[in-house]
């Protein structure tokens, strides 16, 4: 794949579906950057949801794995939480277990039982 054009990452985090458009004509938005992330990972994380759904019409896939194999909607979904938690792990973090209590209560029952 071709690596990302930092203009095209500016676009997606500043929801600028018509500079995307313009950009568009001249760069493919399927390229990555060095993390393997598309522009997807960029639009999910800075709700970007205007970039979102103009990069899915073009037919970017939500199935593509950055390089910890994670797909965009899950990264979105702790940067977001970390957004109103600071304990959820930001896109690529991985849960502590005081962390995983936090979160899920049931989980850390499980853990202090033991196996």
């Amino acid at each position: 794949m071709q690596p990302l054009a930092a203009s095209l990452i500016k676009a997606t985090k500043n929801n600028d579906v018509e500079a995307l458009k313009i950009l568009a004509e001249d760069q493919a938005l399927t390229g990555v950057d060095t993390r393997e992330q598309t522009l997807l990972f960029y639009a999910v994380k800075s709700q970007s949801f205007r970039a979102l759904e103009f990069l899915l019409d073009a037919g970017l896939s939500v199935n593509h794995t950055n390089y910890q194999y994670e797909t965009p909607a899950p990264c979105g979904r702790a940067h977001w939480r970390s957004q109103k938690h600071s304990s959820a792990p930001e896109c690529g973090g991985r849960f502590t277990d005081v962390q995983r209590a936090q979160t899920n209560p049931i989980d850390a029952g499980r853990r202090q039982r033991g196996p």
